[in-house]
């Protein structure tokens, strides 16, 4: 399993190309994103699912599943959707807006340095999180200008960090040396 989102109560979960949907104790295939092993972020939009895979963003429903046309260079390491816009953060900290209806670019955000991450998490629509591979996790607010490193947090792992996500008092950091951090969003103080 490469991707877990509950939506609408049900829990949605990519299985190699497979999405799958488990509600009320059933599992089924919810669709299959054809010629891609790895989904790894699965996101609602009004009239289905967005799942990123790879490169590639695809739009999903029950009867099909269709690359939107946005492809890029590099991976994509979240998704965010907001009510007009798909925010996606790659492996090298690019940002790039779509537009939610026709999904056409609306901007493009990067940073001023280059960088590799290993994963990514958008804390709000303004605040983006990043895990390096080198046990960081860097903070980034998005602003029309790009992003502006906010922090940078490198006193708990030792590890690449795997897996970030975070609610709305903490931001909790997965690391390959198998600990978990928990942060406080506000100074971002462990």
């Amino acid at each position: 399993v490469t991707a877990v989102s509950v939506i609408d109560g049900a829990l949605f979960y990519a299985d190699g190309p497979c999405i799958r949907k488990y509600h009320e104790g059933v599992s089924t295939v919810y669709c299959v994103v054809d010629d891609i092993a790895t989904v790894r972020v699965i996101r609602k939009v009004p009239d289905g699912i967005l799942c990123a895979a790879g490169k590639n963003l695809f739009k999903c429903t029950e009867t099909s599943c269709v690359n939107v046309g946005y492809g890029t260079a590099d991976w994509i390491a979240d998704v965010l959707v907001t009510d007009s816009s798909v925010y996606i953060a790659s492996a090298h900290g690019d940002v790039t807006i779509l537009n939610l209806t026709d999904y056409s670019i609306s901007k493009r955000l990067s940073l001023s340095e280059y960088a590799l991450f290993y994963s990514a998490h958008f804390l709000d629509d303004q605040l983006l999180a990043f895990g390096t591979i080198f046990s960081g996790l860097w903070i980034y607010k998005m602003s029309n200008e790009g992003l502006q490193l906010v922090a940078r947090l490198v006193k708990h792992h030792r590890g690449s960090i795997f897996a970030i996500t975070s609610n709305q008092k903490y931001v909790f950091s997965g690391s390959d040396d198998r600990t978990i951090a928990v942060w406080d969003r506000n100074g971002f103080e462990l």
